[in-house]
C-alpha cells in the first residue's frame, strides 16, 4: 500500500476522516477492526508490510462502506501477515456487515478465505457459485504423460473412469476438485 510513511497510523486516518467529513471516533473503530490500536501512535515507516496492509484496510473502512474491492491483498505479505489478513477479511462481514470482494490469481489464497466465487475470463464471469458446490463439482481432468497406458492402467484400477482421446491424452470424468490431487498422488507414485 502506498502510504505516508512520516505520518503515524492516527494521523494518516485523519486525513480520509477529514475528507469524509466523518467523526473522529470512526479512527478508533476501523483501527480496533485491523487490531492496530495498540499502534494508533507508531509511525508507519516502522511497521511491518502486514501492519501497513491491515492500515491500508482500515482506511478503506473508514465510513464503513457496504462493499470492499480488494486486490490481491496477501501480496507480498510472509505467511503471518497473509494468515493475519485472510483472517480480518474473513471477520469483516460479520463485524461490519461490508461485503468483501477479493480480486486475486492465487486459486489457493482464494480458497482460504471465501464463501462465494466468480471466475472471470476476458471480463466475462464464466463461472459463479459458492465455494464448496465448486469444490464439489464433478468434472474432467486431463492428463498427458509418456506413460499413458501405465496413467489409464493405474487409475483404473482405483476406480476413476477413463478414456483416451485422439490427441493422445488421458481423459478421466466424473472427477471433484479434490479428486485431482489424488490422482496426482497415484501417478506420481507410479
Amino acid at each position: 500500500p502506498a502510504l505516508y510513511q512520516h505520518l503515524t497510523a492516527c494521523e494518516y486516518l485523519s486525513i480520509t476522516q477529514r475528507i469524509k467529513n466523518l467523526p473522529r471516533n470512526d479512527i478508533d473503530r476501523v483501527l480496533n477492526l485491523v487490531e492496530l490500536s495498540a499502534n494508533k501512535y507508531g509511525v508507519i515507516a516502522q511497521f511491518s508490510l502486514g501492519m501497513k496492509q491491515r492500515l491500508a484496510i482500515a482506511n478503506a473502512l473508514l465510513g464503513a462502506p457496504e462493499l470492499l474491492v480488494l486486490d490481491e491483498p496477501t501480496n507480498g505479505l510472509d505467511p503471518q501477515g497473509m494468515l493475519d489478513t485472510r483472517e480480518l477479511l474473513k471477520s469483516l462481514p460479520e463485524k461490519t456487515g461490508c461485503t468483501v470482494f477479493v480480486s486475486s490469481h492465487l486459486l489457493s489464497e482464494v480458497e482460504r478465505m471465501v464463501s462465494h466465487v466468480a471466475i472471470i475470463n476476458a471480463g466475462e464471469i464464466v463461472l459463479q457459485n459458492s465455494l464448496q458446490n465448486l469444490i464439489n463439482v464433478e468434472g474432467q481432468l486431463t492428463v498427458s504423460c509418456a506413460q499413458l497406458s501405465l496413467a489409464h492402467t493405474v487409475l483404473s484400477t482405483a476406480n476413476f473412469h477413463c478414456i483416451t482421446n485422439s490427441s493422445g491424452e488421458l481423459l478421466v470424468s466424473g472427477i471433484t476438485q479434490a479428486q485431482c490431487a489424488q490422482v496426482h498422488h497415484l501417478l506420481s507414485q507410479h
